[in-house]
């Protein structure tokens, strides 16, 4: 490439690159490059500052042997045009003055700001011309080195000293420079067209599965699904992952390594980054942009092979000649690449660094990478490697690139891949729906977590899906798919990946390897020691080493030529860990199972292998002793689905039955449960006896943790076949009729409900029951209240008015347990109506004593409206959905009222206290006295009402401290989607656990497993249908009416708290409320009535909207001796107690003020 002789003029980059931000970043990156590239011809270093670290000294980028050595040159640059504005001026001032700042630590001797154009000078600007201006700076800032500027005329100059670069951007100023450039696009579009060709479609080759639909090829923007990256040190199993967009990755410029396990989709993520700027389909689906960048993409074991015979092999070299033979492109020469390696325009994909021979090979392909990179810097690169072989000798500078892992595939994720693969391979509508529906329901299915497991993997869910669609009926035959995952990662895909389909005797080799891989997984078994099935054994690698060796030595016994078995076993384990990916190193030289699955079902295929001889008894012999561990019930599950005949699986359910029998295996219902879901044809014809013996432990079940495996075998087993619950309902109907004893038949009547299940004449049995039995909960939850009218015994009102106590406790403790305190009011209101509006009435008035015009009377009200809109029976009328749209109670809202009815409040309080206490009138401060928005005060009067009660606090002020961990969690599901926040808590066990305690404890109810799950199952669903807002209040012009009676009510609960909910609206979202005729009548009406509520409520309207002498009324009211006066004030806790009677013993219990003013 030559320099035309006569230059004609060109557009400056500000005229030539987009606006803003985009352009700004070209502009750097351009100059970096520009400058990099002369400083290399004078033999210079140059050192450029990424993005992350600013304008760093009031410099971009700085020439010389070292930063911080006398003599070197600092560059800033500006994408400023000319002339510059005032705002430019003061910046490029800033930069200049940072500059001068560090010039101590810099030791620059020249600074150089480098902008698009050539500065002008204007003889008519006050602050002079640019030129000037610029002069002048030196002087002006006291600057003690040269500074100078660079624009359009010294960057031309650095273009046609570098031509590839001006060839890009001004190819007038290059000899022929059109041509070369039209040229070099053909051979590129040509380019395009061969890797659209090599990449567009996904093939599903390597795999264990032989039918043609397996390799039939799918496009690639029909299928893909991006994996998400994360942090390389990040936990996949943690719920606070912050995922990536790989696209991410494609900035310019930016270096990253992509680690993952075998199989995780990191080969097929770079062909996906690959197309993202040339596929047109690719960039319509998932929302990429055209990119002019030329993509290179490497296999670099293919490099390493070429680099056994031509050892001196660069790696642009290889790059070419791949290109040139593959693409059948001779085009694509050295000044093709050079043409976007040099201007950094390319994307380098480095596919598989860990996949190179020995350590050898990886230090010099990762060397050469470092100097292909380093030659041509500014271009993005993208290097994969597996976990498992990216060691410290050969990983990349932390510093230099940027470390990501592939995620885990979420649900989500798996879900739109099945919808994805079923929309091409089925055309029928009918069908396809019924595949995608049938696997999506498998994956979701809590029996079978397995198989979600595996398909968080990517080419695991290509096999369970290819097993779903041609092999096997899952989940019933998931031995099928855990032999073709086996296989695959074991033989063929390694085969296909690593070409090694010449091997010798290569059937035999199979067959040893995976006996060596179950014997490993049958000695790992009976290594675990915990008791939780999703436990994996761990062992270290000289255990494990020593284990092989010695099975090696005396089992396979292999001939005096062969290699040492103990060399034989490390080589066996150094393939299973970097190349299958079976096993994985979790810790310092300790191994485990990729998945459980893996170790479980090759166990139970060496019980199977190594009993051939001696036959089933043998086989028994084995599993009696782990018949009642839960760590092999998937096991034995596995190993009775895996016999092929129906006599064999018969024989052992027999013996598990009998077992059963003997009451030696108590655990057993789940192990026989599960051959059920299998789908055991032996099991399925003892399915009424299994079915009654997981009912009757069920109901002998003594914490929620036994109950729910139970509970959720059931659901699965009517989940497969609907059918099924019929059989379901026979068996418990038998099991009751048969029942005398009234305990067990309420622990069956709890285990229904905890079921979820609908029978009409279980349910119209059980209605019946509990109208006539004498055990007032079942009548308190599950029965209308409409239906019970709150006819309780003293014992259950005394615990609902503790309860309350309780709820207004939580209600100040934080965010969480506000939450849990708005709950409790819905089940108050269920309990009666009129005790619900009474509590209503306390707990919207009671927290106002914290005196926060935020916070705990904020959030008690917004949790109450937010569970009152998850009623789907209530209309958009009724939804009161005014109120949460505009976030009545956000904090955005400016109303000035709202502190004003706080502070009134809490001085109206505190002169009450005072007179209470014998102080003077203007309430002057003595040593002892105690504010009554003190939330610590308050709370302790509440506390030391609970223990007075005589219950135990940890029984029911457990909560105070655990509460703050769940504060994250309940904002985060109660903001984030209001239509759905009672379906997200009630789903997550963790956060209903407590409130769930609080009812059992609350109402002392036992048995409480049963219980537990019950409330879970058969109540909360109807808690936001029987919230006050959701029942009895209407909303027409965003003024509430109430839909019942209008007169005035006995005690003036419900009238009082109509105009409460109608004036809190009027402060926090609709002041004009209070101009609304129909609520001043009603107001006006409640002015002749002498009922305490009533009367409050009215004085607290008029001390906020019309008269401060409404507080003396008010503080008349509190410190009267009136008993329903007393009472009032009693239960909604605006009354005085004496510090000395209050208990101080509530060290268990969190006080943060801070917390309770702002929560």
């Amino acid at each position: 490439m030559s320099i035309s002789k006569r230059l004609p003029e060109v557009k400056t980059l500000a005229s030539i690159l987009p606006k803003g931000t985009a352009g700004g970043k070209e502009f750097a990156r351009i100059v970096d490059l520009l400058l990099f590239h002369d400083s290399r011809r004078s033999n210079k270093k140059f050192t450029i500052f990424s993005d992350a670290a600013g304008d760093y000294m009031g410099l971009d980028s700085f020439e010389g042997d070292g930063f911080r050595k006398e003599g070197h040159t600092g560059y800033q640059y500006k994408y400023f045009p000319s002339p510059l504005s005032a705002s430019h001026r003061k910046e490029i001032a800033n930069s200049l003055r940072k500059a001068a700042e560090k010039h101590k630590e810099s030791k620059i001797k020249k600074w150089i700001l480098v902008t698009p154009e050539n500065l002008t000078e204007s003889s008519t600007r006050k602050d002079f011309g640019d030129v000037t201006w610029f002069e002048n700076l030196r002087t002006e800032l006291n600057i003690n080195f040269e500074i100078e500027h660079w624009g359009h005329q010294q960057l031309l100059a650095l273009f046609l000293e570098t031509p590839s670069i001006c060839l890009f951007y001004y190819p007038e100023l290059i000899n022929e420079g059109f041509k070369l450039k039209n040229t070099i696009n053909e051979t590129r579009a040509r380019y395009n067209d061969n890797l659209l060709s090599l990449y567009k479609n996904i093939e599903f080759v390597g795999m264990s599965i032989y039918k043609q639909e397996a390799t039939k090829g799918i496009p690639m923007e029909n299928i893909y699904i991006p994996v998400k990256l994360i942090p390389e040190a990040a936990d996949d199993h943690s719920g606070n992952n912050i995922f990536m967009d790989p696209v991410y990755l494609l900035n310019p410029g930016a270096k990253s390594v992509i680690l993952g396990d075998p199989g995780s989709g990191k080969s097929t993520l770079l062909r996906f980054l690959s197309l993202c700027g040339i596929s047109k389909p690719v960039q319509k689906r998932y929302n990429t942009k055209q990119d002019v960048r030329l993509p290179i993409f490497v296999v670099l074991r293919s490099y390493a092979d070429e680099l056994k015979s031509k050892l001196n092999l660069s790696l642009i070299d290889y790059i070419l000649e791949t290109v040139q033979a593959d693409f059948n492109l001779r085009g694509a020469d050295s000044d093709f690449f050079e043409y976007y390696l040099e201007s950094g325009q390319a994307i380098l994909l480095f596919d598989g660094l860990d996949e190179l021979p020995d350590s050898n090979f990886k230090h010099i392909v990762r060397d050469r990478i470092r100097s292909l990179i380093t030659t041509f810097p500014g271009n993005t690169v993208i290097v994969t490697s597996r976990v498992v072989g990216y060691d410290n000798p050969f990983r990349f500078d932390d510093k230099e690139f940027n470390h990501t892992k592939v995620s885990k595939l979420q649900l989500p994720e798996i879900e739109q891949f099945v919808k994805d693969w079923y929309s091409v391979r089925i055309e029928s509508d009918k069908e396809r729906n019924a595949n995608i529906n049938d696997l999506i329901r498998i994956v979701r299915d809590e029996n079978h977590t397995a198989i979600k497991e595996l398909a968080e993997n990517p080419l695991l869910l290509t096999i369970v899906t290819l097993v779903h669609r041609i092999d096997a009926v899952l989940p019933d035959e998931r031995v099928v798919l855990y032999q073709k995952c086996t296989e695959t990662l074991l033989n063929t895909w390694q085969t296909w990946k690593f070409k090694d389909s010449e091997i010798k005797n290569k059937g035999k080799i199979e067959r040893r390897n995976r006996l060596r891989m179950e014997v490993i997984a049958n000695w790992m078994h009976n290594q675990s020691t915990g008791t939780g099935r999703t436990q994996r054994s761990i062992v270290p690698y000289n255990e494990l080493l020593k284990f092989l060796t010695e099975h090696i030595s005396e089992v396979e016994k292999p001939s005096e030529s062969e290699d040492d078995p103990q060399d034989l076993a490390n080589n066996f384990i150094d393939f299973i860990k970097k190349r299958a990916g079976l096993l994985i190193e979790v810790g310092d030289q300790k191994y485990s199972f990729v998945h459980l699955t893996f170790q479980e079902y090759l166990t139970s295929t060496y019980i199977i292998t190594s009993s051939e001889k001696e036959g089933l008894v043998n086989i028994w012999k084995t599993l009696e002793a782990y018949a009642r561990d839960p760590r092999w019930y998937e096991v034995i599950r596995l190993l009775i689905a895996g016999l092929k005949s129906n006599e064999s699986q018969e024989f052992l359910i027999d013996k598990i039955l009998v077992e059963r029998d003997k009451k030696r295996y108590v655990k057993s219902p789940i192990l026989l449960g599960g051959l059920l879901l299998d789908g055991v044809l032996s099991a399925e014809d003892r399915k009424e006896e299994i079915l009654s013996n997981i009912i009757l432990c069920s109901t002998k079940a003594s914490r929620p943790n036994e109950l729910r495996p139970l509970i959720s075998i059931i659901r699965s087993y009517v989940a497969k076949e609907k059918s099924n619950a019929e059989i379901i309902s026979q068996v418990f109907l038998e099991l009751w009729e048969n029942e005398k004893n009234n305990e067990q038949i309420l622990r069956l009547i709890l285990f229904f409900i905890s079921t979820g299940l609908e029978n009409d004449i279980i349910t119209e049995k059980i209605v019946s029951y509990i109208k006539n039995d004498s055990n007032e909960y079942l009548k308190l939850f599950f029965l209308n209240h409409n239906e019970h009218k709150g006819g309780f015994s003293n014992i259950v009102k005394s615990q609902m008015n503790l309860l309350s106590k309780v709820q207004s406790y939580y209600s100040i403790t934080s965010p969480y347990s506000n939450f849990i305190a708005a709950t409790l009011h819905s089940i108050f209101f269920y309990f009666n109506k009129e005790f619900g509006y009474k509590n209503a009435f306390n707990q919207f008035l009671s927290p106002l004593r914290t005196g926060a015009a935020y916070g705990p009377f904020e959030d008690f009200t917004y949790n109450s409206l937010i569970i009152s809109n998850q009623n789907k029976n209530l209309d958009g009328k009724t939804k009161l959905k005014f109120i949460t749209d505009q976030r009545l109670l956000s904090r955005t809202n400016k109303n000035k009222l709202r502190p004003n009815l706080f502070s009134k409040i809490d001085k109206t309080l505190q002169s009450a206290f005072d007179h209470m206490k014998g102080e003077n009138s203007e309430g002057k401060k003595k040593t002892n006295r105690v504010h009554p928005s003190d939330s610590s005060y308050f709370r302790k009067i509440l506390h030391n009402e609970i223990l007075n009660s005589g219950l135990k606090k940890d029984n029911l002020l457990g909560l105070g401290n655990s509460s703050r961990l769940f504060d994250r969690e309940i904002a985060i599901i109660r903001d984030s989607n209001m239509d759905d926040t009672w379906k997200l808590f009630q789903s997550n066990i963790k956060l209903i656990t407590p409130l769930l305690n609080i009812l059992c404890d609350g109402f002392e109810l036992e048995p409480r497993a049963l219980w537990f799950e019950a409330l879970r199952v058969g109540f909360l669903p109807k808690i936001p249908e029987t919230n006050l807002f959701s029942n009895d209040y209407i909303l027409e012009d965003k003024i509430l009416y109430s839909n019942t009676a209008s007169s005035f009510s006995n005690n003036g609960y419900h009238e009082a708290l109509l105009i409460l909910v109608n004036l809190w609206i009027s402060i926090f979202g609709n002041p004009s409320v209070i101009e609304n005729s129909n609520f001043l009548d009603l107001v006006e009406n409640a002015r002749k009535s002498d009922l305490a509520p009533v009367k409050l409520v009215v004085n607290i309207f008029d001390l906020i909207y019309s008269s401060d002498s409404k507080s003396d009324e008010i503080i008349s009211m509190i410190i009267s001796d009136n008993p329903e006066f007393v009472a009032m004030f009693r239960e909604i806790n605006w009354h005085w107690i004496k510090p000395s009677e209050i208990n101080d013993d509530i060290n268990t219990i969190s006080h943060d003020k801070r917390l309770i003013k702002k929560m």
